[in-house]
């Protein structure tokens, strides 16, 4: 008797169940609903990125950017990029050229590859040496996870490799470092 009542229960809840998702998809609710990104041709990005680290040379290590991109075909941007660390032992700011690519796009996301190339000012007075200037470039791949046309967030990988470092920078800096980051970009 009590297969014949839950089957029946079955029977009778499953047209009901599948009633009320035709409604929620009407409604816009279900969640594999494509967006349409803000990356083409004439569209814009202000973005940014944050990483807190802790390095056995410097101690902990705060970094923060942030750019701004045109889009100059689909999916192709370029811009300017800003950027500041601080670190127990220094720190230093940074401005440069960045171009992006976004490829791959799914209903709510798009991968990326981007490439920055950065001027930066390092500040080591605290130890009494002083500041240096040195050349970045940076290499990144990440994903955009968009809330809607006008909002994505993200992880991306990138690695750096800095050039022309003093001896004396080398002391705080390393040549070349791998980070992970979580960035976050509007897009109009």
């Amino acid at each position: 008797m009590k297969k014949f009542v839950l089957m029946g229960l079955m029977t009778f809840s499953a047209p009901m169940i599948t009633v009320e998702a035709l409604a929620d998809a009407d409604a816009g609710a279900v969640s594999s609903e494509r967006i349409d990104k803000k990356i083409r041709s004439g569209d814009w990005s202000v973005g940014g990125d944050l990483a807190l680290s802790y390095l056995s040379s410097t101690g902990l290590q705060f970094r923060t950017s942030a750019d701004v991109q045109k889009f100059l075909a689909d999916g192709f941007s370029v811009g300017l990029v800003g950027r500041y660390v601080n670190a127990n032992a220094y720190d230093f700011n940074a401005i440069g050229a960045k171009a992006s690519y976004h490829f791959f796009e799914t209903d709510k996301t798009t991968f990326y590859v981007s490439g920055d190339l950065t001027y930066n000012k390092l500040d080591f007075s605290s130890f009494g040496i002083g500041t240096d200037e040195f050349t970045s470039g940076s290499v990144a791949i990440g994903i955009n996870y968009f809330l809607n046309p006008h909002i994505a967030f993200g992880p991306k990988l990138q690695w750096t490799h800095n050039l022309g470092l003093t001896d004396s920078a080398k002391s705080v800096i390393a040549e070349s470092e791998l980070s992970v980051l979580m960035g976050f970009t509007l897009f109009f």
